[in-house]
């Protein structure tokens, strides 16, 4: 190519980036004009490039970083005859090439492929001779390359190609190839409609579905039994002596019969994690052989090759059936990693009713897992079940799965960004920790020390009987993520038992990595130190453990975080002010370390989305010492928005934006649903009909309050926002729940296991063992709590509520640094045995070293209020609200979502 025909192509390159009226079209005109010879190498590279440049255009279109491909000028050294015609190949699959005459689609990416393939199959509809599986056409490039026969020689042969990743077979064999790209990942990922095809038929050949759908067509063919392995520990006389089972199977086996017995074989193998090397036991070949004569036990490559993919496609396809009915999911995301180091993540999808499917999960493999790449994957597999049935995104608080959850929520403003309250409570609960380091240092000592020696196990649980202490001794969990608590509870219970057998002499300690621990044992100052340390950290530790547990439940909604926050400020407003308790030395780290959490949780969540819950749930608006005092005109046509306070002026800014995500996800609504809001708000605040005559109590699920309120029409828009709120899930305990179970099966018999089929395998078990249903989980709110000591009369006690005396006299106290000791053995003297610099670590902004002495829920909250002190201490009497009813409201006309903002109903 001379340079006068490269410029001018590359002009018109330079003029699709710079010049939108220039497009795809204008494109390929160009190149035709300047390469009229569309077979020579030079055109199918400019082509090639053509379609290159779009996908990067429609990429940046949607908000992407993304860099314009080089020009073909540059890449024509290294493009082959193979290299274009894949090229080329994905141009039309893409449905972006041009028909016969034609200038080609204005950037466009609708496709006709698929309508192209089903047309070439009914074409054929008729024909003798073998059905040509057009598909495989479609997987495979053909062309001549060298060959190396058995006998060493070399010569040229018709070859194929696998399209996406260039994999070879020798001689014209486009079903071998088909095979391979049933399981290609680069088809999958840079071939999307012809992947389509590929996993709806995958899909369609699973046992499950064929078998369900009466397609013995598509089942494998009968396999030939044969008779059973030799039993190498039989005696000669049974291995020479024949039975008639030798030579009579009682009935040929059907291709049915196979088929289930395939299928129930595969289930037992995945629900069970039990080794794919169990098919070639020889012992487990003779087991079926005794109970089945006439079916031969499949090869295990080959068997679970091909069900896991099939049955996943299969189901995977009635997943995405039955989530196309439901609106308000939540998708959620954590990572994990294999034991081959493979960075794994995986993506849920909860349905109001709380139900969690594990919907996809991604290995990425060489490239650094940033918050853009999560939000590639998330783009993608949300495109797949579409966005706008989702409402709300969870992660933990790494920096990647923060920054990815925003990029998600600026691309679909109508999901709600939740920051997951486990993994900031575990993180608080650290916080704490860090005020005792080192009795932590003793705490896991101890642990260890009982976990390792059977000796020193026995003699404590002879003494525990004898002193009739249940509890024993715990082992740290992982997966769990109130270790901390639950240990030190353990030490502090079990420790007179401990202390009895070490003054007995049965405990010796006397090894070089626990001869430390002797000085927290026995009748020392240091060993009661420890014990008051360890009695106010358990104290401390209390209120949000046993909020942890009830957040790891599946009906915890958005409204029960916010209200579990409360309780833990209530219980250690009592341990903090308890004179019995040495808490109150550490009363303004304890209050800063919570206001550093919760702050943290509520800006780093959409919307002020656990407040608002809180607001609109029905019995804590009524009985959950909300700081709201309504001005006395009750009326809400004439209240005016200065004469909001401040926390309503913060919740209905939270409802206003939520609602504005509501118009933009369907496209229509406008400033006429706002006003509506507006009034409804204002009713609802007041208590005033028709939010005084729905009946609750304390076991009415808000979303059900919520969605019988949706049909009156004094209550439209704030119940289309409640229902929203309340039907998401905010915690990605799922995640949790899969990690756990792709650690299962990732154990060390099966350790060499491919990621994709880990994660495959892991979405099979969620189907088989609790199917595709709705869900009904018992599990209820509550948080337990230790009880405190009453206060004597007359003493005087330090609380964070701002009285009088506070304000004057405010605390100001410097915590002590903890210095951890240098470890012996990291087993049973390591210097952070529970990770608590995990939150020096995280990315989460400069911290702020003061001393506070209110808890920042107390702008929101009166903690001394007796109705709340009544719903976290209930009693049996429960009043009811009254039944009533309110007239209809006349309708207004419709607006757009672009003609209002929240400004506007603020000033």
């Amino acid at each position: 190519m001379d340079k006068e025909t490269q410029n001018k192509l590359l002009l018109f390159r330079q003029r699709f980036i710079t010049e939108d009226g220039f497009g795809l079209n204008h494109l390929i005109d160009g190149i035709e004009a300047v390469l009229p010879e569309k077979e020579s190498v030079n055109y199918k590279a400019w082509y090639a490039h053509a379609t290159e440049m779009n996908n990067a255009w429609l990429q940046i279109k949607d908000g992407m970083q993304v860099d314009w491909p080089e020009s073909a000028a540059d890449q024509l050294t290294g493009v082959t005859d193979r290299t274009a015609e894949r090229l080329q190949r994905k141009l039309e699959q893409s449905g972006q090439l041009p028909a016969e005459g034609d200038v080609g689609p204005v950037r466009t990416t609708k496709s006709i492929f698929a309508k192209r393939i089903e047309q070439k199959i009914l074409d054929a509809k008729g024909k003798s001779g073998r059905k040509r599986d057009f598909l495989a056409d479609e997987c495979v490039i053909v062309g001549m390359d060298t060959v190396k026969r058995r006998d060493g020689t070399e010569e040229e042969d018709k070859c194929t190609w696998c399209v996406g990743c260039d994999r070879k077979s020798a001689g014209h064999d486009p079903i071998r190839i088909k095979n391979h790209a049933l399981n290609c990942n680069k088809i999958q990922s840079d071939w999307p409609e012809l992947w389509a095809l590929l996993d709806l038929e995958r899909g369609g050949s699973s046992l499950s579905s064929a078998l369900e759908e009466g397609k013995t067509g598509v089942l494998p063919k009968i396999r030939k039994a044969r008779d059973s392995e030799p039993n190498p520990t039989a005696p000669a006389s049974e291995k020479s002596a024949p039975t008639l089972h030798t030579y009579f199977h009682p009935t040929k086996i059907t291709k049915e019969r196979q088929a289930t017995i395939d299928l129930l074989l595969f289930k037992l193998i995945i629900c069970c994690a039990l080794p794919f090397a169990l098919l070639g036991n020889p012992f487990f070949i003779n087991l079926f052989a005794e109970l089945a004569p006439n079916y031969k036990v499949p090869e295990r490559t080959a068997f679970f090759a091909r069900h896991i993919t099939s049955e996943v496609a299969a189901v995977g396809k009635k997943l995405n059936e039955f989530l196309n009915s439901k609106v308000h999911l939540t998708f959620s995301l954590d990572g994990w990693s294999s034991r081959a180091k493979d960075e794994i993540y995986t993506f849920h999808a909860t349905i109001p009713s709380r139900r969690s499917f594990f919907v996809n999960g991604h290995v990425f493999k060489g490239i650094s897992v940033t918050g853009q790449a999560l939000c590639d994957v998330i783009k993608e597999i949300l495109h797949g079940l579409d966005p706008r049935k989702f409402s709300a995104i969870a992660g933990d608080g790494g920096p990647n799965v923060r920054s990815a959850k925003k990029l998600v929520v600026k691309l679909f403003p109508w999901i709600i960004n939740i920051y997951d309250p486990c993994h900031n409570l575990n993180l608080f609960m650290k916080d704490l920790g860090k005020l005792f380091k080192q009795d932590l240092v003793v705490v896991s000592g101890l642990s260890n020390y009982f976990g390792k020696s059977n000796y020193g196990t026995h003699h404590l649980t002879e003494k525990r009987k004898e002193m009739n202490i249940r509890e024993g001794m715990k082992s740290a969990s992982d997966t769990r993520f109130s270790t901390t608590y639950i240990q030190s509870l353990a030490v502090k219970t079990c420790m007179p038992a401990i202390n009895a057998c070490y003054r007995a002499g049965l405990l010796k300690f006397d090894t070089k990595a626990t001869k430390f621990l002797k000085n927290f044992l026995g009748e020392t100052t240091a060993h009661y130190g420890f014990l008051a340390n360890l009695t106010t950290m358990v104290q401390l530790m209390a209120a949000p453990a046993n909020g942890l547990l009830t957040l790891e439940g599946q009906n915890t909604t958005c409204a029960h975080v916010f209200y579990v926050w409360v309780i833990i400020a209530w219980h250690l407003e009592k341990v903090l002010a308890d004179p019995s308790s040495s808490a109150g030395r550490h009363r303004a780290e304890v209050i800063q370390c919570y206001n550093d959490r919760f702050e943290q949780m509520m800006t780093e969540s959409s919307s002020n989305v656990f407040l608002l819950a809180y607001f609109l749930h029905p019995l804590f608006r009524k009985c959950g010492g909300l700081q709201l005092t309504m001005p006395a005109n009750k009326n809400a046509d004439t209240l005016k928005p200065a004469q909001y306070p401040s926390l309503f002026v913060t919740l209905f800014k939270a409802a206003m934006e939520i609602l504005k995500g509501e118009q933009l996800r369907y496209g229509k609504g406008g400033k006429e649903e706002v006003v509506k809001l507006q009034k409804e708000f204002i009713r609802y605040a007041y208590q005033q009909s028709p939010f005084d005559t729905q009946y609750f109590d304390s076991s009415t699920k808000p979303l059900d309050y919520w969605t019988r309120l949706s049909g009156d029409s004094n209550a439209t828009q704030i119940s289309r926002i409640a229902v929203k709120i309340f039907s998401i899930m905010p915690s990605e305990i799922c995640d949790e729940r899969t990690a756990s179970r792709l650690g299962w099966f990732n154990a060390a018999r099966r350790s060499s296991i491919l990621p994709e089929n880990l994660i495959d395998c892991a979405r099979l078990y969620d189907y088989y063992t609790n199917g595709i249903t709705e869900g009904a989980y018992s599990h209820e709110v509550h948080v337990a709590l230790d009880d405190v000591l009453a206060v004597p009369r007359g003493t005087v006690q330090q609380r964070s509520a701002p009285s009088l005396m506070d304000i004057i006299n405010e605390e100001n106290i410097t915590p002590s640094a903890a210095d951890a000791a240098a470890a012996e053995e990291l087993l049973f003297n390591h210097p952070d045995p529970y990770d608590l610099d995990e939150t020096s670590r995280l990315d989460l902004g400069p911290a702020v070293v003061r001393s506070q002495t209110v808890f920042a829920i107390a702008q929101y909250i009166k903690l001394e209020s007796t109705t709340l002190a009544a719903l976290i201490q209930p009693s049996k009497d429960d009043s009811q609200p009254a039944m009533g009813s309110t007239g209809a409201v006349a309708s207004v006309p419709a607006g757009v979502p672009t003609d209002w903002s929240v400004e506007d109903f603020l000033n």
